[in-house]
This record gives C-alpha cells, sequence and structure tokens, in this order.
C-alpha cells in the first residue's frame, strides 16, 4: 500500500466556490413602533417583548386562540402597510380586547403593568391598540399599583415623559373612539338614523354625516344631541389646554390634570421650574378612518360580515407607523397613511375645528387622503399662550438631540472629570450635532459643559445645550398683486 502526500499530488488546479457574495444586508434597523394590546393565543407570553421579523408568522402567532384576527393582529399588518419597518408588539392581556367583556378599566391596569415593564426597556414610537382618550369609567377605583386611575391617554404620557428623562426618548400616540362604536357606546338618539346596536355594527357599518358631525361635535365640546361627558375621564380636561382662563394663561384645571407626573406620582417641573405638560409627548387622533387589508378582510369573514375587506377605526396605529417611518425632521403632516381611508370623510372646516382643539384628523385634497397637521397635545391656547412642543417634528428633533447626548456620554462613564476626557466628549457630542445639522433637523446649536468644583466631588456635570430647530413649513402666503400693462399707440 503507498500512501500519497500533498506533494505527491498530480499538480492541479482547484476550485472553491463562495456563497453569500451577493447578498443583500438588510436595511438598519430604524425607529420602531411598539403596539400594546391583547389577544387570546397563548403562544406569546404576557408583557413579553415579541419582535416581528417575519411579518406574515406574527400575524398568524397574534391571532386569537380560534385563528380568528385579534386587536394586535390586525394593528401589525396596518402598521406595515402603512410603512413601518421595525415593529415590536407586547401583549397585555390573555383576553379578546375588541369584545365588550374587556373593559376599559381593565385594559388602563393591564396597560399600566406593560409600562412598568417596559419603562427600562428602548422605545420610539409607543401605541396602545383598542385605547381611546374617550375612554369611559376608567377613573373609578386605583389601579394594580395603587393608584387613582386618571385616564388612558394621560397614563401614556406620564410613561413617554418618566422614559425620556431616564432612560430613553418615547412619544405615545392615541385615538379617538372611532364614530359608530361613539354612538353605540354613548347611545346617541340625535343622530339620524340611529346608532348601530351592536359591536359588528360599529366594526363594518358606514356612518351617516349626521353620526360624523355628532362626533366632531363630541370631540370639540360643541352644541349637540349627547353634551354629558362627565363618564368620560379627564378627556375635557385634555381639550382645555386650548383654552386661556385669561390672556396669557392656559387653563388652570388643563395644567392641574395634565401634568407629567415622576415615577413616584408628584408633579414633574422642568429646571426653571415650570409645569411639564404631559400632553407634548402624545398625539392624540381623531380621523373617521378605515383599514383595508387582508386581516380585517378574515375579520370581517370571522364576524360572519360578508364581502367586506375593511375594519373601522381611527387611524391611530398607521399614524405612529408613519412617524416611526419618517425621519425626525420630516412630519407627517399632508402625508398620506398607506391602507387607511375616509369611512365619511370630514369636510375641511371639521378638520380645522378638530385641530383647533389638538386633535389630529385626515382629509381628502387633491393630492389624496392626507393627515391635517401633525400636532401633539401640548397646550396650544394662542400664538401667545402655548407650549414650544405643539408640533411633534420639533418634539422629534429635540428628542433625537436629547439620544444623542446620551449615547455620546454613556462611554465616558467612569472616566476622570478632567480636561482630555471633556474634551473628547465635547467632541464627540459636536460632530454627531453637526451630522444632525447636515440632515436639515438642525438650524443652529451651541453647547458647553461646565463641572462646579462641588459637582467634582459628586462626579457631575452639566452638558447646557440649546439647539433651533429646522422648524416646519405649515402655511404657505400667495401674495398676488395686479399691475397695469403698457399703454397701445
Amino acid at each position: 500500500m503507498v500512501t500519497v502526500t500533498n506533494t505527491d499530488n498530480l499538480p492541479r488546479v482547484t476550485t472553491i466556490i463562495n456563497d453569500g457574495g451577493l447578498r443583500i444586508a438588510p436595511p438598519e434597523a430604524g425607529p420602531k413602533i411598539t403596539l400594546l394590546g391583547t389577544t387570546t393565543s397563548t403562544g406569546i407570553g404576557v408583557r413579553e417583548i415579541f419582535l416581528v421579523d417575519n411579518a406574515p408568522k406574527a400575524i398568524r402567532n397574534l391571532r386569537h386562540a380560534n385563528g380568528a384576527p385579534s386587536e394586535l393582529s390586525i394593528a401589525v399588518e396596518e402598521a406595515i402597510v402603512a410603512g413601518a419597518t421595525n415593529i415590536e408588539v407586547m401583549k397585555i392581556a390573555t383576553e379578546s380586547g375588541e369584545l365588550d367583556g374587556y373593559t376599559d378599566w381593565r385594559r388602563y391596569d393591564d396597560l399600566g403593568e406593560a409600562y412598568d415593564t417596559l419603562l427600562h426597556q428602548p422605545v420610539d414610537v409607543v401605541a396602545p391598540v383598542g385605547a381611546y382618550i374617550d375612554a369611559t369609567g376608567v377613573d373609578t377605583g386605583t389601579d394594580t399599583f395603587g393608584n387613582s386611575r386618571t385616564n388612558l391617554a394621560k397614563q401614556l404620557a406620564n410613561f413617554c415623559y418618566q422614559s425620556t428623562k431616564e432612560h430613553n426618548t418615547a412619544f405615545g400616540v392615541i385615538g379617538l373612539r372611532p364614530v359608530l362604536e361613539t354612538a353605540r357606546m354613548e347611545a346617541w338618539t340625535g343622530a339620524t338614523p340611529a346608532a348601530q346596536a351592536t359591536a359588528t355594527g360599529s366594526w363594518f357599518g358606514t356612518p351617516t354625516l349626521a353620526q360624523v358631525k355628532e362626533w366632531v361635535n363630541h370631540a370639540i365640546q360643541e352644541s349637540g344631541a349627547l353634551r354629558d361627558h362627565s363618564t368620560e375621564d379627564y378627556f375635557l380636561d385634555y381639550l382645555l389646554g386650548s383654552v386661556e382662563d385669561s390672556p396669557g394663561v392656559v387653563s388652570s384645571t388643563y395644567q392641574s390634570q395634565w401634568t407629567a407626573l415622576e415615577s413616584d406620582g408628584s408633579s414633574a417641573t422642568d429646571n426653571n421650574a415650570l409645569w411639564v405638560d404631559a400632553g407634548q409627548y402624545i398625539s392624540v387622533i381623531a380621523a373617521p378612518n378605515r383599514y383595508y387589508g387582508s386581516e380585517a378582510e378574515l375579520f370581517a369573514v370571522k364576524q360572519g360580515v360578508t364581502g367586506v375587506k375593511y375594519v373601522n377605526g381611527n387611524g391611530a396605529t398607521a399614524y405612529g407607523a408613519k412617524l416611526s417611518a419618517l425621519d425626525p425632521h420630516i412630519a407627517a403632516t399632508n402625508k398620506t397613511l398607506g391602507g387607511q381611508r375616509a369611512a365619511r370623510a370630514v369636510s375641511s372646516s371639521q378638520g380645522r375645528s378638530l385641530l383647533r382643539h389638538r386633535l389630529v384628523s385626515m382629509i381628502s385634497k387633491s393630492t389624496g387622503y392626507v393627515v391635517t397637521s401633525a400636532i401633539s397635545g401640548a397646550h396650544n391656547a394662542s400664538a401667545y399662550t402655548r407650549s414650544d412642543f405643539v408640533r411633534v417634528s420639533t418634539v422629534r428633533i429635540t428628542h433625537a438631540v436629547a439620544d444623542v447626548v446620551r449615547q455620546r456620554g454613556e462611554p465616558f462613564i467612569g472616566s476622570p472629570i478632567s480636561g482630555p476626557f471633556l474634551s473628547a466628549l465635547e467632541t464627540e457630542i459636536e460632530s454627531s450635532l453637526i451630522r444632525i445639522q447636515k440632515t436639515g433637523a438642525l438650524r443652529q446649536f451651541d453647547f458647553s459643559i461646565v463641572s462646579s468644583p462641588d459637582q467634582q466631588v459628586l462626579g457631575e456635570i452639566d452638558i447646557n445645550l440649546s439647539i433651533v430647530p429646522g422648524f416646519e413649513l405649515v402655511t404657505i402666503n400667495s401674495i398676488i398683486s395686479l399691475t397695469k400693462g403698457e399703454g397701445i399707440g
């Protein structure tokens, strides 16, 4: 037997073909939307973060145990169609949230526990599915933490404030109860024809013009068939953020009810000892929309309704998804939302009325069915009595800058408070802000790093930063003048 070594092989050419050289790298994950809702599926853990990396599989897993679409499976598809590329889900309870058996106060408690879990996780845009700012029966009793219940929108705003201050910036999106569901829940008698009496009618019915008019009146507290909002916990208090008690003074009721709360329940103030407006951390959507999609069509079939490919809603999930897909300095104003159509469109004057009460809606233009104006819930009583953060783009630019400071500063924790390290930190922050400035999000910025002798003993520094954001264009004034022509002859 002869052993052949490598040197004994005949001269030859060997070939090895590598795979993967043409592989396309997935896009870098951008801002994400976090959806919180319910499903009876037991394959998804309660208060566990579920990343949507395979959309069809995720939607199937989020359906109810009987295979019917849940509020979460519909919301995931709705977010994808609206443009979200980075989605995560948290199931707040093993419930069928789209049915009447799951009350608003139970949703409040379950969301409270979910927010407590998320407080230490990175989030960007947060959308509690099936939660409404005008929900009823929420402020009775105390939640699972022993705190008095308030309002689903205020609860979301408090979470976003606490997350932004302590961990990572967060912005919330919540909607107004859809038209027919509002009519059903409040048993309107002034709208013609009478409101649908069943949940199925609310999901798939077509509102009349009278019902849309009443719904807008309900939203802005003007005259209508039913004006008793005593059961809509703190919704009226939210609307008072568009009202002055006196010239230059925003409603004291709004201030008392919508001041952000710290994690210990105390009222939050800024470095200027001013109250922190919780409204700046959310947008409230009031659009009489329908979502068209395969999951909505299956939902209709499971409810015994055929020939319908939509489900009625308010556009909140789609709006939040759009925000997560846009750069911070690009507003959702005048943008279309994929999958969204009007169940019965509001007029331009109704859209303006909703905006004056800090409710974002959608109207039909020649360019399509578009977002009226991307405003936050911050108080805005007049041009002279309003928050700095009435526009979502301003909020998101500010949050982006805050994230830069936090991210660039983190590696320096544990370093000496000395010239070389502080200079290096300054360089890191400045280079990052310059990159943001080149995108158009910032016009100017200035900052300084200081540390008093006492602060150095305590291991603290202050980064004093002032920015001029790229303000959002919302109005184009066209000024046209006529002039005489030249003489003849």
